[in-house]
C-alpha cells in the first residue's frame, strides 16, 4: 500500500520557466494553472451554413421524452443501475447510496427532481475532484498528465438519465460513417472497410487516390459551448451538448453533403456504395480522388495533417502484413509482462491476467489482419512461459498442452481466446462487396 502511495503522487514537476520544483504547493499551483488556461473558454467563430446539412431528425414528441421530469422510478431505475465509481467531494461512492437506499433513497429521488423541475443546479452540486493520470513514463510537465474528473453522485445521477435517454435516439441522430458510443455498431467493421480502402490506393485511377488520416486534438475538453447549443437547432434536440459525437456528426454531414453536390469525389464507387469517411471519436479517414479541385473543396473544410498508419490501434498498411509492422505490440506485451514480473504474483493471479488482458491485445488486431506465424508463435511462447514460470524469458516443462489451454470452458479447460484459426481465417473478410 506504501509503494503504491507513492507511485500516484506527484513528487516533481517542471513549470512554465522549466524549471524543476519539487515542493507540493509549487507543484499544486503549476497544475492549477495550467488546467485552468486549458479549460478557459475562447471565442470561437464559425460558419452557419455548416448547420445547413443537418437534417431535423427528432420530432416534438422525441423532445417532450427527453425534456421530461424524470418519474422516480425512472430515477431510481438509474441510481441502481451506476458503477460503483469513485467518490467525488461529497465523498460517497455510488454503493453507499444502494446500501442505504430503504433510509435516503425517497429523499436522494424527491433531491434530484426538485433540481430537474426548477431547471436549479445548488452550488457545489456538480463540483469534481480532478485526477490525474499520467501519458507516459516519468511524466515531469503538466501536459503529460490526463485529468479524470470525479463528480458528485447526485450530479452522475442527473447525467445517466439524460444519456440514457439520449441513447434511444442517438442511433437515428448519427450517420453510419460513425461507430463511437453507439450500441450495436461494429468498431471491427470499420477497420476492415479502412483497410480494404487503403488497398484500393494502389489502384490507378484517373486524378490519383488519396487517403487522410485526420486527429482531433484534445477531443472531449476543446469544444465550444456556443457551437453545440447551435447543433440543438439543426439535429431538433435540447441534450446534444453532453455526446461529442453530435458535434462531430456536422463534419461527418458535410462532407456527405460535398459528395452529394458533387464538389467531392469518392476514391470508390461499389453500386453506389461510395465510402468516403470512417469516424470513431478523435479518429478520421477520409478516402477520395485525387484531382486537384476535389481536394481544394475538401481543404476548405477540414485542416490536414501528416498521414499515420494505423487507425483505431490497427496498422492499416497495403498487401500482407509483414513483422515489423506488428512487432510494436510483441514489445508492449513484453513491457507489461516485465511490470508484472516485478509484482511476484500468483499463478492464479497470472492466469486472469493472461486470459483476459494478454490473450485479448494480439486478438483485435488479428480480427482484421492476418500476422505473419512466426509472430503468432512468439506471442503464444511468451504468454505462455509468464503464465507457468510468471518470467517471458524462462521456459518450464509443463503437463498441459498449450492447445487444451485453449479449449472452451465447457470442455473443462481454461478457454484461452486463440491466436490462431479462427480469428486469422477471419481476417480481413470483403465488406465492400455486395
Amino acid at each position: 500500500m506504501r509503494i503504491r502511495r507513492a507511485q500516484n503522487n506527484i513528487n516533481e514537476m517542471e513549470n512554465e520557466e522549466g524549471n524543476l520544483v519539487t515542493d507540493q504547493q509549487q507543484i499544486a499551483d503549476a497544475l492549477v494553472k495550467h488546467f485552468q488556461k486549458k479549460f478557459e473558454e475562447t471565442t470561437v467563430k464559425f460558419d452557419e451554413d455548416l448547420f445547413a446539412a443537418i437534417p431535423k431528425i427528432l420530432n416534438e414528441e422525441d423532445n417532450l421524452i427527453l425534456d421530461a421530469i424524470p418519474s422516480s422510478i425512472e430515477t431510481k431505475k438509474a441510481i441502481l443501475e451506476m458503477n460503483d465509481s469513485a467518490p467525488g467531494p461529497d465523498s460517497f461512492p455510488g454503493s453507499f447510496y444502494k446500501f442505504a437506499w430503504e433510509t435516503i433513497g425517497t429523499e436522494l429521488v424527491e433531491a434530484i427532481l426538485y433540481c430537474w423541475r426548477n431547471n436549479f443546479i445548488p452550488k457545489g452540486f456538480n463540483s469534481k475532484f480532478l485526477f490525474l493520470l499520467p501519458k507516459i513514463q516519468g511524466a515531469k510537465k503538466a501536459e503529460h498528465f490526463r485529468p479524470i474528473g470525479l463528480a458528485n453522485f447526485n450530479f452522475k445521477v442527473i447525467k445517466r438519465i439524460i444519456t440514457t435517454r439520449v441513447s434511444t435516439m442517438i442511433d437515428e441522430m448519427v450517420s453510419v460513417q460513425q461507430s463511437a458510443f453507439i450500441k450495436g455498431r461494429n468498431i471491427q467493421e470499420k477497420i476492415v472497410l479502412a483497410s480494404e480502402l487503403v488497398d484500393e490506393l494502389d489502384i490507378k485511377r484517373r486524378g490519383g487516390n488519396v487517403g487522410l488520416k485526420i486527429d482531433i486534438a484534445q477531443t472531449f475538453d476543446s469544444i465550444s459551448w456556443n457551437f453545440l447549443f447551435e447543433l440543438e437547432e439543426g439535429s431538433g434536440d435540447p441534450l446534444s451538448p453532453i455526446l461529442f459525437v453530435l458535434a462531430e456528426e456536422v463534419l461527418s454531414r458535410n462532407i456527405s453533403k460535398l459528395v452529394q453536390t458533387g464538389k467531392l469525389q469518392a476514391m470508390v464507387n461499389r453500386g453506389g456504395f461510395q465510402p468516403t469517411h470512417l469516424m470513431f471519436a478523435d479518429d478520421i479517414f477520409i478516402f477520395c480522388n485525387g484531382h486537384k479541385k476535389n481536394l481544394q473543396n475538401l481543404m476548405d473544410w477540414v485542416n490536414i495533417k501528416k498521414h499515420q498508419d494505423k487507425y483505431l490501434g490497427v496498422i492499416l498498411n497495403p498487401g500482407r502484413v509483414k513483422t515489423y509492422q506488428v512487432w510494436g505490440m510483441v514489445k508492449m506485451m513484453q513491457k507489461m509482462l516485465a511490470g508484472w514480473m516485478g509484482k511476484l504474483l500468483a499463478f492464479s493471479v497470472r492466469l486472469t491476467l493472461v486470459k483476459f488482458v494478454q490473450s485479448s491485445m494480439p486478438i483485435y488486431s488479428m480480427s482484421v489482419y492476418k500476422w505473419p506465424k512466426s509472430v503468432i508463435l512468439i506471442v503464444e511462447r511468451i504468454i505462455r512461459n509468464f503464465l507457468w514460470s510468471g518470467d517471458p524469458d524462462v521456459e518450464k516443462l509443463v503437463t498441459v498442452k498449450w492447445g487444451q489451454l485453449n479449449a472452451p470452458i465447457e470442455e473443462g479447460e481454461i478457454g484461452f481466446k486463440k491466436t490462431r484459426n479462427d480469428e486469422q481465417s477471419n481476417a480481413n473478410e470483403p465488406s465492400m462487396e455486395n
